[in-house]
This record gives structure tokens, sequence and C-alpha cells, in this order.
């Protein structure tokens, strides 16, 4: 059998205006001679055979996808916004890339550079621990300063990691009068990479077939793109999974052509370049969820609405309203050497969201709407994970649950092979406890090489850049920092516990350091976001002062700096940008207001020591009441509210 580890879900409690969002999670579950793992609330209750469950950091808005390594340890894409293990994240959402044991430690959890307003789509991992992520990344519209607009994009993007998880390439996949999107990554020989996804365009200048098509863009071990095959029907098309097999050297493709399913086999041929070899309609589909090769089967699933698919013999018939599937084919694609078993419940909606197959043991994971026997609560949605036996089609493990208020979604399952262990039952994980991890700054955080950020060491001063190289870590950029410093301060490495963080001292009172993320008067805005380096090594963008004190309050003669943090980027085009713009303006404003009150009344060592003493009681004094009742009504003004 195998070992299905990784998975993620959504649960949600229902209200009276809805359902509310509970948080995602890793769930480990023991299937017979296999463990599978999924995501639910964190104030669920585990399902039955399970082994364990892992709240996702905060930040984490959905997985998308997940794949295991040899040891049993588990990768997941997540796209996550606002801030990801306290770092921020460029762009309204960003994609992030999960490592954690199979005991559940989470290893490492970091941003994919250069990817803003991205959503995930697929990880894979090669036998030798490297990784490679794809997503999508959605640049919007721009207006500079002179009036001149650059139009929007969405590119497919790939990203590769090395077993320590230090960054090797990253390469972009756009397309040609529209849109590219990723739907699976996969390694070929040697190490290659292979990006499948959809398009409403032209991708490396291929010829269109329909309104959207499929597409494979191949890359060599170094990142060099080598290959582009555009194709689908003269309608509409959509990308769903991509495999490799090593026994024939061929490459899978699964997606959905004018609804119906098609998996196409593309030869390799030695050279890398895919070459189409066979092509199996395999009838009527609502969506496919993944497609893998194993023990010289090609497995298909996806969801149906009634019983269309047609591979040869029928395993297990269907029964709901709506059924998820899981159909075998032959390596040469030939569908009367498969079976098809569907996966429902009578009079209920059964949707697969995930597939993974090891050992000949196929695993589907999705929900369960509408089920006139559930025994959760009224208008539940349950999950579920089915492990159908490849060989045969017979069911041989199966389990359902929900999370508050029955609700619950699975959203993505990953198997590694080898079977369960007594170290799963102990909550332990395999292979060696303490792996070789990454001191890279690139390898820990969102930061790639040739990023910067900007030092003065005097009010008004030049710049000076400090730029991260592919070999950096903390202590060599301290080693960075202190030769721009000089004797005006000090940039330290502070151990905490298994992390380290950058700590930046100014010598003494009269020392003047002031950090940005971007340089002074850098002319016309970039179509693409900045990068925050500052905010991912854990430092503020200011002035780092040592603030005098007499008798334990603020020394009341020494200089103020007022900062408004407003970012370069302040952008309208959506909402949601709107909304991040406001509320940086009205902390901007709320900073000149306070530095107009400090001019009008100059603090005084008296009001220093008031404020200290209310500080410590919790009393606030009148005036500062009146002070903010002031500032909040001019606010309002300020604002259009009055």
């Amino acid at each position: 059998m195998g070992e299905a580890t990784g998975g993620a879900a959504t649960l949600s409690s229902a209200g009276a205006t809805g359902a509310t969002p509970k948080g995602e999670q890793l769930i480990k579950l023991q299937a017979s001679n296999a463990v599978a793992a999924l995501a639910q609330s964190s104030d669920s209750t585990l399902p039955v055979s399970g082994l364990f469950s892992k709240g996702l950091p905060s930040g984490v808005g959905s997985v998308q996808a997940s794949a295991t390594a040899a040891d049993g340890s588990v990768y997941l894409v997540a796209d996550v916004s606002g801030a990801f293990n306290g770092a921020p994240v460029p762009g309204g959402q960003g994609v992030a890339l999960l490592k954690y044991d199979a005991a559940g430690k989470l290893l490492y959890g970091k941003l994919l550079a250069g990817a803003p307003d991205a959503t995930g789509a697929s990880v894979a991992v090669n036998t030798d621990g490297t990784v490679a992520v794809a997503g999508s990344t959605t640049t919007p519209p721009t207006v500079g300063p002179n009036g001149i607009s650059a139009g929007g994009s969405t590119s497919a993007f790939v990203q590769v990691f090395d077993s320590t998880g230090a960054p090797s390439w990253s390469q972009t996949v756009p397309a040609e009068g529209g849109t590219a999107t990723a739907a699976g990554v996969a390694f070929g020989p040697k190490g290659s990479v292979y990006l499948l996804g959809t398009t409403t365009g032209s991708v490396g200048n291929q010829v269109e077939h329909g309104a959207s098509d499929a597409f494979i863009q191949g890359f060599t071990s170094a990142g060099v793109a080598t290959s582009t095959n555009q194709f689908g029907s003269s309608g509409d098309n959509s990308a769903a999974g991509l495999a490799y097999d090593p026994a024939t050297g061929a490459l899978y493709a699964a997606g959905v052509e004018n609804s119906q399913g098609v998996v196409r086999r593309f030869d390799l041929n030695g050279t890398g370049k895919p070459t189409l070899a066979a092509t199996a309609n395999i009838g009527a589909v609502q969506s496919l969820v993944g497609v893998a090769v194993d023990n010289g089967q090609v497995v298909v699933g996806g969801n149906v609405s009634g019983p269309s698919i047609n591979v040869g013999s029928v395993a297990q018939p269907f029964t709901g309203v709506g059924d998820g599937f899981v159909a075998t084919l032959s390596t040469d694609l030939a569908p009367a050497d498969g079976t098809v078993s569907y996966v429902g419940v009578e009079g209920a909606t059964e949707t697969a969201t995930s597939l993974a197959v090891a050992d000949s043991q196929a695993f589907l994971t999705g929900t369960i709407a509408n089920d006139p026997n559930s025994v959760a609560s009224s208008g539940a949605t349950e999950g579920f994970v089915v492990g159908i036996d490849a060989a045969t089609g017979a069911t041989d493990y199966a389990t359902r649950f929900s999370g508050p208020n029955g609700q619950a979604a699975p959203s993505t399952v990953a198997v590694a092979g080898g079977g369960a262990s007594v170290l799963d039952q102990l909550g332990l994980p395999q292979g060696v406890l303490n792996p070789a991890a990454s001191a890279l700054i690139t390898a820990n955080t969102s930061v790639k090489a040739g990023d910067s950020f900007y030092i003065r060491t005097a009010p008004g001063g030049p710049q000076t850049a400090v730029t991260v190289s592919a070999t950096d870590t903390l202590a060599s950029l301290a080693t960075k920092i202190n030769g721009v410093l000089g004797p005006l301060g000090k940039a330290s490495v502070l151990s905490q516990g298994a992390s380290s963080t950058l700590l930046i001292t100014p010598s003494d009172n009269s020392a003047y350091i002031e950090l940005d993320p971007s340089q002074a008067g850098g002319g016309l805005p970039s179509s693409q976001p900045q990068a925050n380096v500052l905010g991912a090594l854990g430092l503020s963008q200011g002035v780092i002062r040592t603030v005098k004190t007499v008798n334990g309050v603020t020394d009341v003669s020494q200089l103020r700096e007022y900062g408004l943090d407003l970012p370069a980027t302040l952008d309208i085009s959506s909402v949601q940008n709107a909304q991040s713009a406001a509320t940086a303006l009205q902390a901007a404003i709320s900073v000149v207001q306070q530095a107009y009150q400090d001019l009008v009344n100059p603090p005084t060592l008296a009001s220093e020591e008031q404020a200290k003493a209310a500080s410590s009681s919790g009393d606030v004094p009148a005036y500062l009441t009146n002070e903010i009742a002031n500032y909040q009504a001019g606010l309002q003004r300020l604002l259009g509210g009055g």
C-alpha cells in the first residue's frame, strides 16, 4: 500500500450571516497500511484513523498543492496574505512553500521570491530532494506620473529549490495576447522541469487552437527554457495535471477539452522535447483534479454528473447526484484496458479536489454535500478520503469527517510510498532527525539575489545601497552593513533558539542611521511591485536612534523624527488595494497631526513625566483625551466625513 500524507482543507462554521473560515490544518490519517493527511479547523475533532493535526501558520489563506518526499516529509504550497512568518507579503496575495517532517513539525516556511499578487498551483519533489513550485502571478495595470499606461498581465511561473531549501532558479512564462496560468509541474530526466498551464494567447510563439489552450514549457536543470508545446481542441481547453513516467520516458498531461476529459502522452525520446504520441478521450467530465503514473498504469481523477467515463470496465457504479471518479489507463492510453471507479453517495453531491497515487493505491479527497443520511448538522458539507486499488478498482479505504457546524473542505492530498510504520504511531519523523538546512538569506526569506535596501548616516544625506547576493547569510550581510555604518553603529546576528535575527544598534546618542527600502528619487514606478527587503529581513523602515533619557524619561531637547511610513507602491486599482492605501494615509495623517501638536505645544520634561506616570497607572490624562478627540474630529473632516 502506501503512506498518504500532506493534504489541506478549510473548515467553516455556519452562522446567521453565513460561514466563517476557521483556519487551515495539516492532518495525517492512518489508512489501513497507509497514512493520509488533510486539513480541518483548529477546533474540530481529529477524524477517525487520524494520527495528528497541525495548524498552519497565520497568513495562510488556502493550500493549493502538496507533495511528499522519500522520507515522508510533506511540502505544501499555500496562498498567503498580510504577513507570513513575520514577513510582509508583497502585493495583495503571495505564494509560500512550507515543509513539514513526517511527524508534523514545521521545518521551514518561505515566501516565494518575485511572486506578488500570485496564487500557487502545483509542487513536485525529485528523487534528489529538489523541489519545484508552479503558480501564476498577476501584475495590475499602472499609470505613471507622465500619464503613460502599462497594461496588466497574468503569467505562469516556476521556482526550483535545492534539497536544503535554497533557491536554484526561477522563470516566468508569459503569453502573447493573453494570459498564462500554471496547472502542474513535473521533473523529467536529468533534473529537467516541465510546466503545464492554460493560456488564452500564445506561449513561445506557438499556434493557438481554441479560445484557450493547454501548454507545456520545458526547462533544463539549470532553468534554461528548451521547448514549448501548445495544444487543444478548437473550443475551450484547460489543463489539469502533469506526470512523468521514468519507465516509458513520457509525460502525461490531463485536461478538459470541450467538456471532455482528455489525456495526452508526450514522448521525450531522449531529446527532452515532448512529442505527441497518443491521446485518450475518457468522456464527458465536469473537471479533472490530477493525473499520475504508477506501476505501469496512468491514473486520472475528476468529477462527473453521470456515468460518462469510457475506459473499459466499471469497477464501481455511479451512485450520487454528482460523483468523483478514479479511472485507469494503460501507459499507451488504450481506453479498453482501463477501469473506472465512481466515488459517490446516493442522493448527495461528492466533489473531488485532489488525487495522489503510490504503490498501486489511488487516494481521492474532496467534499460530500447534501447527503440525506448525514449525521452531521443540517446543510453539512463533509470531507472525505477514499483509497482505490488501482489494479482492481475496489475501495481499500474510506473515511469522512466534518468540522464545526458540519463544514469541511479538503483541498489536497499527497502520498508517500513505503507504507506506514511504528514511527507514525509514535509521532516520530523518518530519516535524518536534523536535516541539513541552508543559512542563505535567499533560502529562508522572500529576498532574491540582487535585491537592495538603503542606508543614510546623516539627516538628508546620501543613501548607500546594501545589496543581497546569492551567497549572503545574515552574518555576511551584517558585515556589509557594518562597512556602511563605520563608527556610527554595529550590525550583529542575534540567535533566538533555532532562528536568528539581524540587529542594528547605534554607537551612541548622536549617531544617525536611517533605513529605506527604496532609493530616493527613483523615477517612474516599476511595473513590478518592489520587494520589501527590510520587512523580509525583520527590519523596519525609518530612523534608528538611541533615545536620550533624563531620570528615566525622554530628553525633550533632542531632535525628534516623524516617519510617515507611506509605501512607494500605493495603488487604488482594486477595492482591497484602495482600503490598504486609505489605512496608510490615515496613519500618515495622524503622524503629521502629532508633529504639528509637538510644534505648537513642545513637550516639556514635566509633560513627559506626566505621560510616563499615566502610562504606568493606566490613566489617560485629560489633555491627551481632549487632543485625541480633536484629532479624530479633524481626521473625519479630512476624509470627507463632516
